[in-house]
């Protein structure tokens, strides 16, 4: 009988200490990184219960946690950045070590009490420098990348369109906020999903997504809805437009084909560091990042004490 309750114990153990999923989904602002997540909702992520409500240019809703909002949000104030800054993140942080203690602490609070936990919010993959460091630090947790890809050419007309945001602004967004989710994933589990393929063919999709992250699909139906998207590019068309940066197209294109990313994004660091001067004084020329409103979110007063 003792030895039972041993076992039992022991295995009791073991079940508890059982690591926690946390999943990130990582892509540029309107690249379908919603639908994406609440996809993942129905393999059984959880996203929370404080996120932000749907708005009518996005009907289905955002699936972003607000207070993960919040702390991107101020990472990007403390660094003079904005979410439509074409400045690359600094390598040296503001306040580094507070601002990952804080976001190490924000982690473990939404995992508290459950198996896995999913979010999503575009200014992550601007950040994720900032979110590798908090996540490498985290106890007891494995994460796994979700990146959702949509053509620059289809992102750029829907922020022109939405924002009156310049395209070539738009691709450089996309050129960094690749850059930063795929250089900083180095070494985590990251499965790529293209936003076009979501939609033409969600369930080969989802199932593919679903073997990745070890999840069951635990409800019928899918979130996918290909009447939200008002723009649809190919590959040649991308090439054809005149104002896209040739570092965009050829990322694009290596992420189409899912090879030899890295050996691409290692080009893009050397020519990143050369641009971004000038990349700074558009932002600049611009007033961008400067006394700026926060979204209705409040500052983290204890991260903006230089």
């Amino acid at each position: 009988m003792k030895l039972f309750i041993s076992f039992f114990l022991l295995f009791c153990t073991l079940l508890n200490s059982e690591n926690k999923k946390l999943i990130i989904v990582l892509g540029m602002h309107r690249s379908g990184s919603s639908i994406m997540t609440k996809s993942l909702e129905l393999l059984g992520a959880e996203l929370g219960d404080l996120l932000l409500p749907p708005q009518l240019d996005n009907p289905l809703g955002f699936f972003e946690d607000i207070e993960i909002g919040m702390f991107n949000e101020t990472a990007l104030y403390l660094h003079g950045l904005a979410s439509h800054s074409i400045k690359f993140f600094p390598s040296k942080l503001i306040n580094e070590e507070k601002l990952i203690e804080y976001g190490n602490r924000l982690l473990l609070k939404k995992l508290e009490g459950r198996k896995n936990f999913c979010f999503k919010d575009p200014r992550t993959a601007r950040n994720f420098h900032l979110w590798r460091k908090v996540i490498d630090q985290l106890p007891n947790t494995d994460p796994y990348v979700v990146v959702i890809v949509r053509n620059p050419l289809s992102v750029a007309q829907s922020l022109f369109d939405r924002n009156g945001l310049d395209p070539i602004r738009s691709y450089y967004m996309w050129l960094l906020y690749y850059f930063s989710a795929l250089h900083y994933s180095k070494g985590l589990p990251v499965h790529i999903v293209h936003y076009e393929r979501l939609l033409t063919n969600p369930e080969i999709t989802l199932q593919k997504v679903s073997r990745f992250l070890g999840l069951r699909i635990k409800k019928d139906g899918t979130p996918v809805d290909s009447t939200y998207q008002h723009h649809v590019h190919t590959l040649q068309e991308l090439k054809e437009e005149a104002h896209v940066p040739i570092q965009v197209v050829e990322l694009y294109e290596t992420l189409r084909k899912e090879e030899k990313i890295f050996p691409k994004l290692s080009k893009i660091e050397n020519f990143l560091p050369q641009i971004d001067p000038l990349l700074e004084l558009t932002d600049r020329e611009m007033h961008i990042g400067e006394s700026r409103e926060h979204r209705g979110f409040p500052l983290i007063e204890e991260l903006i004490k230089r």
